[in-house]
């Protein structure tokens, strides 16, 4: 397993793997955002929103291609629909987090139930971000979170 910067030595704490080539904030100087929501148009619309704020996008409609992308390519954080078609954002969240435990995640969701959201938080650097949402709200928990 190769070493990343800011993992602690010895633990399965490490960042997003680096896959044996430069990430794409060291080649463009973007930081790399995965969206995962299954509704097109949220989908599309926070993809539009993040490219506008110069951030480098990826849109999965599936957790499950979600979850291969966050396995292919580092990126700085993932934002989560909390019910997709195929499987929970919950589950997305949990493969994720086996993984990589350090990789910001959003919870994006209309689905407001305390207790699940109590649960959700407990992995750790993980945040919510309630549907519907003004493009100023979704950067700024982006920004918030990651610069």
């Amino acid at each position: 397993m190769k070493s990343c910067i800011g993992a602690t030595p010895g633990t399965n704490d490490e960042v997003p793997k680096l896959y044996g080539r430069r990430t794409i904030l060291e080649e463009t100087g973007k930081k790399r955002v995965l969206v995962i929501d299954d509704e097109s148009s949220i989908r599309a619309v926070m993809g539009i929103h993040l490219e506008s704020a110069g951030y480098d996008t990826v849109l999965s409609a599936t957790g499950k291609d979600g979850i291969h992308q966050a396995g292919k390519d580092p990126f700085d954080i993932i934002l989560c629909d909390l019910k997709l078609t195929d499987m929970s954002g919950f589950d997305v969240l949990r493969d994720i987090r086996m993984k990589s435990r350090r990789i910001p995640f959003v919870v994006v969701s209309g689905f407001v139930h305390e207790e699940l959201i109590s649960e959700v938080m407990e992995f750790g650097n993980v945040h919510y971000l309630r549907k519907p949402f003004l493009k100023k709200d979704l950067l700024e928990v982006i920004s918030g979170i990651i610069g």
